[in-house]
């Protein structure tokens, strides 16, 4: 309750005090370190699960087979993930 009060009264005070341009500088710092904080982990479960996946679930496929097609995709998402935010035009 008390972060969705301050959601709604910060950018609202930042807005008034500052202009728009302050509030959105801070809004894209903010967004700009969620999506690096979350690419990261992101990025960390898709190389772990490239690496479990073939021991714990059998295929008959060879394991650095499915390593390697899990890795691919994975990272390829994750490239996109990190750059989604920056190629975004407002």
């Amino acid at each position: 309750m008390v972060i969705l009060l301050l959601g709604i009264v910060v950018p609202r005070l930042l807005i008034v005090s500052f202009g728009l341009e302050v509030n959105g500088l801070l809004s894209m710092v903010a967004t700009d370190r969620y999506f690096k904080r979350t690419g990261f982990f992101y990025g960390i479960a898709v190389i772990l699960l490239a690496f479990l996946y073939p021991v714990v679930i059998k295929v008959e496929l060879e394991y650095w087979m499915v390593a390697i097609i899990i890795l691919l995709q994975g990272l390829a998402e994750v490239i996109k993930y990190f750059f989604k935010e920056n190629l975004t035009f407002y």
